[in-house]
């Protein structure tokens, strides 16, 4: 490091040397020496100085605390916008995880649970990064492992029971994509040679199925966009 030049790393290092209450001191350490084994600027300049002379119009401790409180207020401001994203998004996806649970307004709760709920991801991802360093610290407690292992396995519970459990809702529809088309175009109240006119207009050939399955295997698109097309005015 070149004698004299000033730096963030020096700034810190001549920050404790201020006397404290007195911002822009000048004020050093007993010591007649700094850590690199120099004379103080401050005592050398002062010894030069003539009378009368005013000190230089900067100091060290002046600057460092300028510095170090910028990049204090960057990351208060981080933390803040982290912060506030993470409470919000967890309230209106929990909200609607709840509305959802008990099939209240399903139409627009899920939407709003599945596009949210990746934003909260993403504000999490971002809190844990502008507090890593105090968060590290709960890594290695105990209760912390032993928070994360009950989720864990709770989760797998889950994820079992509901292996077995078929929402009403889905068997309704797998019934009605597997069923004669015919059948299935008295469901869905429409007629069927206006149906196929209207699928061949988008590029969907029915002949040769005998269901809207087989129809969207033929043709390399999913049974859900078949049933839109259908439904489609």
């Amino acid at each position: 490091m070149r004698r004299g030049k000033l730096s963030v790393a020096r700034c810190k290092a001549a920050m404790p040397r201020c006397k404290p209450g007195r911002v822009g001191s000048t004020h050093r350490h007993p010591s007649k020496r700094n850590r690199w084994g120099e004379p103080h600027r401050a005592a050398s300049a002062a010894a030069s100085r003539p009378i009368g002379v005013r000190k230089e119009p900067y100091d060290h401790c002046w600057i460092s605390r300028f510095i170090i409180g910028a990049n204090s207020m960057t990351d208060l401001r981080k933390k803040d916008i982290a912060t506030s994203l993470t409470a919000f998004l967890f309230l209106v996806v929990g909200v609607s995880g709840i509305l959802m649970f008990f099939h209240v307004l399903d139409e627009y709760t899920q939407t709003v649970h599945e596009v949210l709920g990746l934003a909260f991801v993403l504000a999490s991802v971002f809190h844990i990064y502008v507090n890593w360093k105090p968060m590290k610290r709960y890594f290695t407690k105990t209760r912390f492992l032993i928070s994360g292992i009950v989720v864990l396995v709770m989760s797998l519970i889950l994820v079992f029971l509901g292996k077995d459990h078929k929402d009403t809702e889905d068997v309704i529809i797998d019934s009605l994509l597997k069923s004669p088309i015919s059948n299935s175009f008295v469901v869905l109240n429409e007629d069927y040679e206006k149906t196929k006119t209207k699928l061949e207009k988008t590029g969907i050939v029915i002949d040769g199925s005998t269901t809207i399955e087989e129809i969207g295997e033929n043709n390399g698109i999913s049974s859900q966009r078949i049933v839109e097309a259908i439904m489609r005015r």
